[in-house]
């Protein structure tokens, strides 16, 4: 089975629980990931209410 970049659900998903499917599927280690959560200055519950599509 080949490897591939579509998580059904992923909009449904916690922030926390996007970011392990993230660190999963890339192998990324807890400091990439600790990295991740704090990278500019949009705060990701903010980011989390936009749409995608306007």
């Amino acid at each position: 089975m080949s490897k591939t970049s579509r998580i059904p659900g992923f909009y449904k998903l916690s922030i926390d629980e996007r970011l392990k499917k993230v660190a999963e599927f890339a192998g990324l280690t807890e400091e990439e990931l600790s990295i991740l959560r704090k990278v500019g200055n949009l705060d990701l519950e903010l980011a989390d209410r936009m749409i995608e599509n306007v």
